[in-house]
């Protein structure tokens, strides 16, 4: 009974991620080929399309970076240690979250050091550019989500949020 319920937990675990996987290249098709297969193509304003292109790319890109993540991770889990437990299940299912977030965080970074560096707004010169950089950096960000915790913890001790100042 318990190697059934392995099986079927693993048989789930990978038809979970192929789907968020092809969702994640379904997302990241429409945004760069303009095809509104799940996109609605008129709910933002042509002068923030490039932004919004941006903002899916990078979330996109970090699920299909937590994606192959999570596919290697069960490779060897099954097929090199076999030694997968039921516990590790949990990371499987909450990983789209995770990825979802880093993307985000993802655009946030890049975004905000490209205005902060130039004073320019990214929609302004590169309207009409794919944001392929954004799918990038957003896959970097979700294929390595342990090293951006790590990063965020680091960033998050230097920050004092006290409205004393400092001696």
């Amino acid at each position: 009974m318990k190697y059934f319920f392995k099986s079927m937990l693993i048989v789930l675990i990978c038809i979970f991620v192929s789907s968020y996987t092809i969702l994640a290249c379904s997302l990241l098709f429409d945004v760069w080929f303009n095809t509104s297969l799940i996109l609605p193509g008129d709910i933002i304003e042509p002068e923030q399309k490039f932004n919004f292109n941006a903002f899916i790319s990078c979330i996109a890109g970090a699920i299909l970076g937590g994606a192959i993540l999570s596919i290697t991770s069960i490779h060897r889990h099954l097929v090199i240690s076999k030694n997968f437990e039921c516990i590790h299940s949990y990371g499987y299912f909450l990983n789209p979250i995770l990825t979802t977030i880093t993307g985000v965080l993802a655009y946030s970074l890049f975004h905000g050091s490209f205005i902060f560096l130039t004073g320019n707004n990214l929609d302004l010169t590169t309207n009409s550019a794919p944001p392929y950089g954004f799918a990038a950096f957003g896959f970097v960000f979700g294929y390595n989500w342990d090293v951006t915790i790590k990063l965020l913890e680091s960033l998050s001790k230097k920050i004092k949020l006290t409205g004393s100042p400092s001696k």
